[in-house]
């Protein structure tokens, strides 16, 4: 996502656990789950 300069996008299935490895933080229902659908970047992106 940073290399692209998006903020976020939604995953699908069967995607959306084995997205969870490419992701640097889950938050705890993401963790809880085994899941997730929508991914952010929190920081700031880096200005080019």
């Amino acid at each position: 996502m940073r290399t692209l300069g998006i903020r976020g996008l939604n995953v699908t299935m069967p995607h959306k656990q084995a997205v969870i490895a490419h992701l640097d933080a889950l938050d705890d229902t993401a963790r809880e789950i085994g899941a997730v659908t929508n991914n952010t970047i929190v920081a700031p992106l880096p200005r080019s």
